[in-house]
């Protein structure tokens, strides 16, 4: 566990639990920054949940006792009423509207809260810097210093130092800057800190880690412009920090001995790692080759900032300045970026897609991520080709509809994506005339000149998604006249775009996945406005026979029906499809998926319009989604999936993404067989803590994560020490984990009921797994034993929760009644495949009228709009 208190560093250090920048924001900012970070609230609720001993009550008693006294109301001649306390011991026992009160009112501190109380900067002090200093709790958090900073209002600063001291007594603080800033703080700032920072300003540098030695070595045998930091570059460019062998080897245009002896060279410096088996050779950013990435940039920060305080005079313009630029691909226009998705990622996608329907995954989409991570995603479009399924995923992240359309447009629109999914000779043969091409499916684009030559045409794709892009950069960085005006422009033509490239890629056979993910803080007004351009999208990228449908349906200007062809209507198949599918990710996907129905129905047709329409399934993820992607992870390795290893991956990710990331690392056999359990619990160690059983509490997250990494038996210390939690939060929890029989008391200690090795295949498995008439109300009732103080209460049908338990068993109720059996609920579920997908489909189009049996017998009349 680390150790609370104040250090200098010179580069960042991953695994922070939050990070944030002083750039001159004041206290009420900053904190604002910090506690939205997920990694920090996970943090945050996990030091409650380990520190609650008997009741919410008595947790708010010793914080309050412990000087946690941020909002602190009281009447005249009344005891004084801790509200911030209070809200803080029912977070640490709730799963639900408590937690989200708690942490929108930490938000909030040093304004005007959510509850009506005006807040000041006294509460950011005394509240969760406070709550981390009682528990046994010690995250680490990441601060970097900034000129802003110290040019800031002497008070303004005086606050901030003050909040980090705070936090410095309950949290490992990282100060991060330029040796010239640190300098200047603790010379400005110094008495306000803890002691330790001017003890550590003083002593210089601290003693190295491993990677730090790592990365002092590589700085001293390394060219900052040479290859071998080049081809580190490379790598941390990639969405995995990954390349193949082959993949290096195109990028770089020397001969394979020589990038075999700078790969050799890295991987003995530690900045990079080698896996997988011989004729599949991957290679890896190490954690020390992206520390070592840190440290050049930010060598070249300092370098540039002394030449401007003391060479000023000196320095010549006519020689520019080696810009490290920030690690990752160069942005393509303003501050988004599209990039090639990992192959798991890729599979996931399709795997969840329904082919002309939508897919949703309620799941957290930033589990295992940090702060940095979560910005760098914000401005990030992924897409992706499979060769072999010709196949082609877009993924992006949105909180706006027009961020949704526009990142669907650019990315389907990118080179490297229109290159591998249409290059010319495929343009060449696509078997429908320009005519047929522009007049019914409505592709634009198509000019003549295009039409006769396939690289214009695809260099008039990617010109389109250009200006597109160009076009949003205007509008963020607010260079326009009139906004609504430049808004309205940028999603008519990205409605164009993204329309043009799903019809095109139709047409020639290529299978479109589109995949949104949305954050969890966004709120219904906005999903509504996602949902209705995805309702929108989805007319326009439908189609009945080889007719556009939204043009069919729903068009009203003259000009462009004027430009279309007539549709010929089958009666006896009156319905078209929606191209490809659609998949939305996140917390608040079922929300989403709820507006998206709603306004796909509202979706009224033109009088005139002929009597076609487009059936939309949408559905939630299911067994056969999780089967679907570890099928087509596996097999190209001669591995086959069992219904035991889907069902505990299932159970213990509730992720099909995080499914997909496991199993990745599984060599290749050179004989087909079954995957073992071993394997399973193998693959599942690779992922981060956060992304294992992601819905209950993190201390669940974490010690299952440590057991899923022990080749043995732990004792309740050792694996609370490795956890890096406390003995007594192990605990609480381990009833219901052997309730479940996850985890098992042996003699020599604690251990998960997975096999360790081969030689254990088949005798050891989590018993609701193995046992195919398990019923998770067995399970939960034996849980709910260990969690409910009065345990009567569960066999009284006269009370609720022993009304829950009465046959048939009301989930939802056990979940109102009792919430601490919220999180083991759906586990339960998953473990006995007891979870099952479901479907509602939405008629977008005409009402079509019942054809007759002599119209169906004669092959259905025709009608010409």
């Amino acid at each position: 566990m680390s150790e609370a208190g104040i250090e200098v560093r010179t580069t960042d250090v991953a695994g922070a639990a939050g990070r944030v920048e002083l750039d001159g924001r004041p206290l009420t900012e900053l904190s604002a920054a910090l506690t939205k970070q997920a990694s920090f609230q996970r943090e945050l609720l996990a030091a409650l949940e380990g520190a609650v001993e008997t009741t919410a009550t008595a947790l708010a008693d010793d914080l309050v006792g412990a000087d946690v006294t941020a909002l602190a109301t009281s009447v005249a001649g009344g005891q004084p009423t801790h509200i911030y306390s209070s809200l803080a011991g029912q977070a640490a026992v709730d799963q639900h509207h408590t937690r989200a009160t708690f942490l929108r009112v930490t938000q909030q501190l040093g304004q005007r809260t959510q509850l009506s109380i005006q807040s000041d900067t006294e509460d950011i002090w005394t509240s969760y810097p406070r709550v981390f200093a009682t528990v046994e709790a010690t995250p680490t958090i990441g601060v970097e210093i900034t000129a802003e900073f110290l040019d800031q209002d002497a008070a303004q600063r005086r606050d901030i130092c003050r909040w980090l001291a705070e936090l410095a007594s309950g949290c490992e603080v990282l100060i991060v800057g330029s040796p010239i800033d640190v300098e200047r703080l603790a010379q400005l700032h110094g008495h306000d800190l803890p002691a330790e920072f001017s003890d550590w300003t003083n002593a210089g540098r601290t003693q190295d880690t491993p990677i730090e030695e790592a990365v002092a070595t590589a700085a001293t045998q390394l060219d900052p412009d040479g290859r071998g930091v080049q081809i580190l570059r490379d790598l941390a460019a990639e969405p995995a920090e990954m390349l193949s062998y082959d993949e290096l080897q195109a990028q770089h245009d020397v001969t394979v001995g020589r990038i075999s002896d700078l790969v050799g060279r890295l991987q003995e410096l530690d900045l990079l790692q080698k896996t997988g088996s011989r004729g599949n050779m991957r290679i890896e950013l190490s954690p020390a080759g992206s520390a070592f990435l840190d440290h050049l940039d930010l060598e070249v920060g300092v370098q540039q900032e002394l030449d401007a305080k003391f060479s000023e005079a000196r320095q010549s313009h006519d020689r520019p300045c080696n810009h490290a630029g920030k690690r990752g691909a160069p942005s393509s226009a303003g501050p988004y970026r599209t990039r090639y998705l990992s192959r798991p990622q890729h599979v996931a996608a399709a795997a969840l897609a329904t082919d002309g329907g939508v897919t949703v995954a309620e799941e957290d989409v930033t589990a295992g991520q940090t702060a940095d991570d979560e910005a760098d995603e914000a401005h990030v479009r992924y897409v992706s080709y499979e060769d072999d399924a010709d196949e082609a995923v877009v993924a992006v992240r949105a909180t706006s509809a027009l961020q949704y359309i526009t990142s669907v447009a650019i990315g389907l629109a990118s080179p490297r994506l229109i290159d591998r999914t249409l290059p010319t000779d495929r343009l060449e043969d696509l078997d429908l005339s320009p005519e047929l091409l522009r007049g019914a499916r409505c592709i634009g684009a198509l000019s003549d000149e295009a039409a006769d030559d396939p690289e214009t045409f695809r260099d008039a794709l990617v010109e389109w998604g250009e200006e597109l892009a160009d076009l949003t950069t205007d509008l963020s960085n607010q260079q326009y006249e009139d906004r609504d005006g430049l808004r309205s422009t940028i999603m008519r033509s990205a409605h164009g775009l993204a329309g043009t490239m799903v019809h095109l890629l139709d047409v020639a056979g290529v299978d479109v996945v589109r995949e949104l993910r949305i954050p969890e803080h966004i709120d219904d007004r906005r999903l509504a406005a996602i949902a209705e351009t995805i309702s929108l999208a989805a007319t326009i990228q439908s189609h009945y026979s080889k007719h556009a449908l939204y043009r069919k349906l729903f068009e009203t200007r003259d000009e462009k029906l004027s430009q279309t062809l007539s549709v010929t209507v089958d009666a006896a198949d009156p319905l078209g499809s929606y191209i490809g599918g659609l998949v939305i990710r996140g917390r608040r996907a079922t929300r989403l998926g709820y507006h998206v129905q709603g306004h796909l129905a509202r979706r009224t047709p033109r009088d005139d319009a002929p009597e076609i329409a487009v059936d939309v399934p949408v559905a939630t993820a299911g067994r056969e989604h999780y089967t679907a992607a570890l099928n087509r992870m596996l097999n190209p390795k001669h591995i086959h999936t069992t219904r035991d290893a889907v069902t505990l991956c299932r159970a213990l990710t509730d992720s099909v993404h995080a499914t997909c990331d496991a199993v990745h690392w599984l060599d290749s056999e050179d004989r087909p067989r079954d995957i073992g359990l071993d394997e399973v619990r193998v693959s599942l160690a690779n992922l981060d803590p956060a992304r294992i059983l992601p819905n209950c509490p993190p201390t669940v997250s974490k010690v299952v994560s440590v057991m899923l990494r022990t080749a043995g038996t732990l004792s309740k210390s050792e694996l609370a020490d490795a956890a890096d939690v406390s003995t007594r939060s192990v605990g609480r929890h381990l009833d219901a984990l052997e309730a479940l029989d996850l985890v098992r008391q042996t003699d020599d200690g604690l251990r998960l009921a997975l096999p360790i090795d081969s030689s254990e295949r088949g005798d050891v498995c989590p018993s609701p797994v193995s046992d195919t008439t398990a019923a998770p109300q067995d399970n939960l009732f034996d849980i709910a034993m260990a969690l409910v103080d009065d345990t009567s209460r569960l066999v009284d049908p006269d009370q609720p929760l022993g009304a829950a338990f009465q046959w048939p068993v009301d989930l939802d109720a056990l979940r109102r009644h009792c919430p601490q059996l919220q999180p083991w609920v759906d586990v339960a579920m998953a473990l006995t495949d007891s979870i099952e997908s479901e479907a509602e489909t939405v008629r977008v189009g005409a009402t079509v009228r019942q054809t007759s049996l002599q119209a169906s017998a004669t092959g259905g009349a025709t009608v010409d709009d």
